[in-house]
């Protein structure tokens, strides 16, 4: 059957031992313990530290200095007479995991060792340590949960007086900090962990329904707002739709304009093209030479790149190589130091052997030979004193009654004596002791002699070395000092060339922009100015009658605002025109002079835009419209028209805020420096070169015709000065040729300066440097080596002190034995003189054998002497052979750390200096290549200068060539420039007609048209749509009625905005709501289920508890009955628990109203009914039997016997658990401690606590009793 038990068997934790050190009234380290692992009882008088094994236990697992009946945790390190000023305090639990095997044996799971200790400092700190390593709390706490011991309740450890704090515990806590009855229950069954979450649940679904509540009341307000904006959305809406049907003509209207704009244009590039056609030709005939000219500067250029690449690939490996031998003179210097200092200690630890082999022969010889020599005198001695003591006696005898009186007399004196010889040979052997140490001290001072003659010698030998270094640095540095100044002024000659170089390329790359600008400006100027003549020409001539000028100049603006208007409003450069048909009299006008094309802008198109533009402008900002001062009122409108409601502002930043301060409906805003945000959000214009011109500048208008004129008044280059600027170029390209090639020479001097001055610093410098730095640390080194030998050969202010300590000490015994001697004198004198007249008595025969015993007492007293010196000299040899063995052994270490060292820089040195061998070698291909790079790229300059002057003979004839094509490019430019303008148009249009139908489509809530359905008529050619609209007037009179209609209507277009932003913000709150809702009764529901839960799990566990607690009260009681019952049996979680008892033979009563032994036995019920419910491996438990009877202790002990430690829990049977459990029970009932498997006593000696363990089961029984 024991064999099933043991299959069955789970490993459980139980405490090994407990080691104190410094504890309490523990003094040194104590261990207590073994415990065993089922039963162990502590006993011990009273006072004696029983409670301190508690008190120990409670320290490792947590406790403050409080719980622990002290003020402070200092208080916990020991103090006694012969313990003071002690540092810390520390106690150790060691736990192991073991399967039972049977009653009193185990099997110990391996690996399942561990310790935990904590230590109490002066300071009042503390550490863990787990397994001798620093730990925390928390780690603790964790470790001893998963083992089943629960540090948080801590419902294994029960004090004295503690366990009728149990059953007295009120039915449910009153605060959040204290516990009841409930609150305990709840924490071994486990149901505690859901309070935090039902808690949580139930604030988060109060959240949820007053959410729920103001979500439904917001939602009525939404709809009912809503509703009031539906009359002003309809009217929006039919607006909506006339601005589109207007739209929709204008862009028939201007794709009309367009299909004409491109039939001109396409004209107008058949001749350019063959313009080009035969420039092209011409281009070929110098085509081989350009491409020759084209491969000779490739060539240069990647020679260029190549030599480049090869000086950084060069300076690369230089330092590479640089650093290699700096490192290589630091290893140089690194492996010589280590060599002397492994030879230094080579030394010292020789003559460290030569000194312990000294020391062991000394050693020998006293064991071997002089001790046993003085212990045989002293036996052959000590038995020729037998012999003569026999003869003597016999002697004695004869002169027994002659010598009585004073032999008895001496007798007492002697006796009196004894105990001062005693003391006499105690000081004397102290003595011995304190004279061998202080010889031993003494030594230290004459070890290092010669030791700080050689490191002195070493010393001058690497200041010497230094010396030298730095002699050599020193020259080194004014070399490098003298190169620095010739390299600088080299480079101050080349800087000074090449920034005259710099300025003559500059002077000529101007003067050749000026010539190319001057003759391309001429050719702009010459097409612009003749278009604006023209136009003047026919106003007055009166064919143009509804000609009113450009529209720039038909008004002025600040010229602070300058750059933004022009950058704004391209449109300035349009010509305006009353009408349509004055419109289409100055195209034709145009084309029939054949002077080019401009774009018009038509009066009467924008009057339409009269009303929109008086109406009061209410955004932020400052709008460019209103700074103009137009020449004439009815321009006005077309100002509007270019600009509208363009605001400026005087920077980047207050322009953005002000474009979108309205994130739904972007402004357009232009800064004054040219930087310009559009109404789509895009951002355009500032730059190096702004946009700046366009507008008169002033307080007012001026004519057209004024403008014209300071155009014409403009400067221009003659062709005089062009031959002059061109004649300049040619004369000043030998001197910047020249200037080159002084650079060039200059760049090579400076380069090998600078390789020079790299040498010397770099390398050269460093190197020295590095010696030096590295000859300084040996010489630092030494100097402390130097500084540690002169200081060993003073003692320590310990040794000192020790030295002082036993002179005193020497001085005090000797003292001593003179003081003995002298106040013993008397009775010396006395024996002497009793001792003479016994002598006397016996005659000659008898003073002879006396004489030779008082010279065996002699020899025997000198032999023991000699012995005891010869036995101290033998310890000094020991503490010296263990001090110079040390000494070696800590040599040895340093030698093979040296050697280690060395090993480890030589083959980091040799990898080293392998992979520099390939860098050195990388380094003069390197050199090489450069070389060979510098003498082609030379080649190659002397070839493309001559190439160049070729070049610039066939620019010349391309230039004259071109300007030939500049004219017939102006036509094709103006033409593009108007069917860009019409294309402008219609896309701006189309943008409009977009946004249009994309509102009105919004507004009504329907999908935008596709776009080949809602703009089909764009795809149509000139002829269908000259089909569909015969009459372009009529096309234009139906736009402008429209606009009228329009312009007459007075929407409220904010309410479609308004209406869409309300019905969204009305979809919106329903969605939100019905998230809401349905959170709502998730959480709900999981609020629900999670109380259920831990009503169910709670009144399963209390159930079980409830249960064995009644069997358990009623057979330890022997007929009593105890019950847990729930002051709320629909919700126990609200009143809590009150826990009832009927003792035997008596009525139900609470708690409170028992006596302490019936509280006790009530407590205890609980305890073991928890621990049937759920087992803790360990229990410690301080004199829970104080308040129990004879009777109630037995039954008590032996329930722990049986039934929870022993092979009835085991089994399984008898009411205790499936798991047995280890009991430390401290008691002073002998009917409890006789039950237990192992006693430990405690008991105090000196003021200090001890223990002793044993196994009662090893005593026979009636030894016990006896």
């Amino acid at each position: 059957m024991a064999s099933a038990t043991n299959t069955k068997a789970l490993p459980r934790l139980a405490i090994k031992d407990i080691v104190l050190e410094n504890f309490k009234s523990y003094a040194g380290a104590q261990s207590v313990g073994p415990f065993h692992k089922s039963f162990t009882a502590v006993v011990g008088p009273n006072g004696s530290g029983k409670s301190n094994v508690i008190d120990a236990m409670l320290f490792v697992f947590g406790k403050r200095a409080k719980q622990l009946r002290l003020n402070k945790v200092s208080e916990l390190i020991h103090k006694s007479e012969k313990h003071r000023n002690l540092d810390t305090a520390k106690v150790t639990v060691h736990f192991h995991e073991v399967v039972d095997v049977d009653e009193d044996t185990y099997e110990e799971v391996p690996g399942s060792c561990f310790n935990i200790a904590r230590t109490a400092h002066k300071n009042n700190t503390s550490n863990y340590y787990l397994d001798d390593k620093k730990s925390n709390f928390t780690e603790i706490t964790n470790l001893l949960k998963k083992h089943g011991v629960d540090l948080n309740n801590n419902r294994f450890l029960i004090l004295q007086g503690e366990v009728e704090q149990i059953s007295l515990m009120k039915p449910k806590a009153q605060t959040q900090h204290e516990d009841g009855l409930l609150e305990y229950l709840e924490d071994i069954i486990g149901t505690n962990a859901y309070i935090e979450d039902i808690d949580a649940g139930a604030k988060k679904l109060e959240e949820l329904n007053e959410q729920r509540t103001q979500a439904i009341n917001r939602l009525k307000i939404t709809e009912k707002e809503r509703e009031q904006l539906e009359s002003a959305k309809a009217e929006a809406e039919l607006y909506l739709e006339k601005e589109r049907d207007v739209l929709t003509k204008e862009l028939a209207l201007y794709q009309l304009n367009v299909h004409k704009a491109e039939a001109e244009h396409e004209r107008l590039s058949a001749d350019k093209d063959a313009k080009l056609a035969k420039l092209d030709d011409e281009r070929k005939r110098f085509k081989e030479e350009n491409k020759g000219m084209e491969d000779m500067l490739e060539t240069q250029e990647a020679e260029s790149k190549a030599c480049a690449s090869a000086k950084k690939k060069l300076a690369k490996l230089e330092k590479e190589v640089q650093d290699f031998e700096k490192k290589e003179v630091k290893h140089n210097e690194d492996m010589n130091h280590l060599n002397a200092k492994e030879a230094k200690l080579e030394e010292k630890r020789e003559k460290d052997a030569k000194k312990v082999e000294e020391a062991r022969e000394a050693a020998t010889r006293a064991s071997g030979t002089e001790i046993p020599r003085l212990e045989q005198e002293l036996a052959q001695a000590a038995e020729r004193r037998e012999v003569l003591a026999v003869e003597l006696k016999q002697k004695e005898k004869e002169a027994k009654e002659e010598a009585a009186e004073f032999r008895t007399e001496q007798e007492k004196v002697r006796e009196e004596l004894v105990p001062f010889h005693e003391r006499m040979s105690e000081e004397k052997n102290k003595s011995a002791d304190a004279v061998a140490e202080r010889k031993l001290l003494l030594a230290k001072k004459d070890e290092h002699q010669k030791n700080l003659k050689e490191a002195k010698d070493e010393y001058a030998s690497a200041s010497e070395s230094v010396k030298a270094n730095e002699q050599s640095l020193a020259k080194a540095e004014k070399e490098l000092k003298a190169a620095t100044k010739e390299l600088g002024d080299m480079q101050k000659e080349l800087a000074a060339t090449t920034q005259k170089e710099s300025a003559l390329s500059q002077a000529l790359a101007t003067v050749r922009g000026k010539v190319e600008q001057a003759k391309q400006a001429g050719k702009e100027s010459q097409s612009q100015t003749a278009i604006h003549a023209a136009l003047l020409e026919g106003s007055r001539s009166k064919i143009l009658t509804g000609f009113c000028g450009k529209l720039g100049d038909l008004g002025s603006i600040d010229a602070k605002y300058d750059v933004a208007v022009s950058t704004a409003c391209p449109q300035l450069n349009y010509y305006v025109v009353e009408t349509t048909a004055d419109a289409q009299k100055a195209v034709d006008y145009l084309r029939t002079k054949g002077v080019g094309v401009a774009t018009f802008l038509i009066l009467e198109k924008q009057r339409h835009l009269a009303s929109e533009m008086a109406v009061a402008f209410k955004a932020d900002g400052m709008r460019l419209f209103d700074l103009i001062a137009v020449s004439e009122e009815k321009y006005r409108v077309a100002f509007y028209y270019a600009l509208r409601n363009t605001l400026v502002a005087d920077s980047l930043d207050m322009a953005s805020k002000l474009a979108y301060a309205d994130r739904s409906r972007p402004q357009r805003v232009v800064t004054v420096k040219g930087e310009l945000i559009e109404a789509s959000g895009t951002m355009s214009g500032g730059g190096a070169k702004p946009i700046q011109g366009r507008m008169r500048l002033g307080a007012g208008g001026g004519k057209a015709a004024n403008r014209a004129a300071s155009s014409a008044d403009a400067p221009e280059v003659t062709k005089e000065q062009l031959v002059q600027m061109e004649k300049l170029i040619k004369d000043k390209e030998p001197e910047l040729r020249k200037s080159q090639a002084r650079i060039a020479e200059l760049e090579d001097a400076v380069a090998t300066a600078e390789q020079r001055v790299a040498e010397l610093s770099e390398r050269t410098i460093p190197k020295l440097q590095a010696s030096i730095e590295s000859g300084k640390g040996m010489v630092s080194e030494l100097a402390k080596r130097i500084s540690d030998i002169e200081g060993a050969t003073v003692l320590t202010a310990a040794d000192e002190k020790r030295l002082k300590e036993l002179e005193k000490a020497i001085f005090a015994v000797d003292e001593g034995v003179r003081a003995i001697e002298v106040s013993c004198e008397h009775l010396t004198r006395k024996v002497e003189e009793l001792q003479e007249r016994i002598d006397n008595c016996g005659g000659p025969k008898l003073r002879a054998l006396r004489k030779e015993e008082g010279e065996l007492t002699a020899r025997i007293e000198a032999a023991k002497s000699e012995l005891a010196s010869q036995k101290a000299a033998m310890a000094t040899a020991d503490k010296t052979v263990a001090r110079l063995e040390a000494e070696m052994k800590k040599s040895e270490k340093e030698v093979a750390k040296i050697v280690a060292d060395r090993e480890s820089r030589e083959k980091a040195f040799a990898k080293l200096a392998e992979s520099s061998q390939g860098v050195r070698d990388e380094y003069a291909e390197a050199q090489s290549a450069l070389e060979e790079a510098e003498s082609r790229l030379a080649e190659l300059s002397e070839t493309y200068a001559k190439y160049e002057s070729a070049l610039n003979k066939f620019r010349s004839m391309e230039i004259e060539m071109e300007s030939e094509l500049e004219e017939l490019s102006q036509s094709v430019t103006d033409a593009k420039g108007t069917k860009k303008h019409w294309n402008a148009c219609l896309a701006s249009t189309r943008e409009k007609y977009d946004v249009a139908a994309a509102e009105y489509a919004a507004a009504r809530g329907d999908d935008v048209p596709e776009e080949e359905n809602r703009l089909a008529f764009l795809s149509l050619s000139a002829d269908e749509l000259a089909a569909q609209f015969d009459d372009v007037e009529a096309l234009s009179t139906e736009i402008a009625q429209l606009q009228g209609t329009i312009a007459s209507m007075k929407p409220d277009m904010s309410a479609l905005e308004a209406y869409k932003e309300k019905h969204a913000e009305y979809i919106s709150k329903q969605e939100h709501l019905d998230t809401l809702t349905t959170e709502r009764d998730t959480q709900r529901a999981s609020h629900d289920e999670l109380r259920k839960k831990r009503l169910h799990e709670f009144m399963a566990g209390f159930n079980v508890i409830s249960l064995k607690l009644k069997e358990l009260y009623q057979m330890i009681t022997l007929g009593g009955d105890a019950e847990l019952e729930l002051i709320d049996s629909l919700d126990p979680f609200t009143e809590g628990i009150i826990f009832s008892v009927r003792p035997p033979k008596k009525s139900w009563k609470n708690i409170v109203n028992l006596s302490g032994g019936e509280k006790t036995l009530s407590s205890l019920a609980l305890i073991f009914a928890l621990h049937a419910y759920k087992p803790t491996p360990i229990y410690v438990m301080d004199e829970i039997d104080a308040a129990l009877d004879f009777k109630n202790v037995s039954i008590i002990g032996h329930y722990i016997k049986d039934h929870v430690v022993g092979q009835n829990a085991r089994n399984g049977s008898g009411g205790g658990a499936s798991r047995c459990a280890q009991f430390i029970i401290i008691s002073l009932r002998n009917n409890m401690f006789e039950l237990s498997d192992r006693l430990v006593g405690i008991y105090k000696t000196q003021n200090t606590t001890k223990s002793i363990t044993i196994n009662p089961s090893a005593f026979p029984t009636s030894a016990l009793t006896a």
